[in-house]
């Protein structure tokens, strides 16, 4: 009899131990699943960690290009400037010798005549002094004209303000007749051209 309700009471438990154990095994599937999923989530952060990585490298190798076009860019933009430049600054020097040369030509070209009629007065010097006087006299006038003509202007201070800017003195004089710093007496004219001081006067000054 006892063992009759032992079996009884094992056919009663059946039920709730396989229950049980059929709640462990789904568990069990159940941390297998979640564990299956979390492998497959790191393996994805992987694979997406490697593919940003290798996109970065190939944005920065795609930076770096980018820089390098750049730079040669540059680069052939200033060699072409310094050329532009070089062949200006050359070609600027060659237009300012020409300007000078050419100015320079004129300036001589005006005194040949009267190089001319220095040599004439020269050839007739012992044959007709009068003749002589009146070519120095021409010889003056076409002096006159060529400074006109050139803007070459005289500087001739006297009884004028002694001014350092146009004069040169080398003797002064005390004369209460006479205004301080006033030029007296003018040993050598000046000559300007233009703005450009091209001789002071050398002058005696009055204190």
């Amino acid at each position: 009899m006892p063992d009759k309700e032992k079996i009884a009471q094992n056919e009663e438990q059946t039920p709730d131990m396989a229950a049980a154990e059929a709640a462990q095994a789904a568990e069990e599937v159940q941390k297998a699943d979640v564990a299956q999923a979390a492998e497959a989530q790191m393996a994805e952060e992987a694979q997406t960690a490697e593919t940003a990585g290798e996109t970065t490298a190939i944005d920065s190798t795609a930076e770096l290009e980018a820089l390098k076009a750049q730079l040669a860019s540059e680069k052939e933009n200033y060699l072409r400037l310094a050329a532009e430049y070089d062949n200006y600054r050359k070609r600027s020097n060659r237009e300012k010798e020409a300007l000078l040369s050419e100015a320079f030509a004129m300036a001589v070209s005006a005194f040949l005549p009267l190089i001319d009629n220095i040599e004439r007065a020269v050839s007739y010097s012992d044959s007709n002094p009068e003749s002589v006087r009146e070519g120095v006299l021409l010889m003056e006038k076409q002096m006159r004209d060529i400074t006109e003509k050139i803007n070459l202007e005289e500087i001739n201070p006297l009884n004028a303000p002694f001014d350092p800017t146009l004069h040169e003195a080398v003797m002064h004089v005390e004369d209460e007749n006479i205004g301080e710093n006033t030029v007296v007496e003018v040993f050598q004219k000046g000559w300007r051209l233009g703005d450009k001081i091209v001789r002071h006067a050398m002058v005696k000054v009055a204190n």
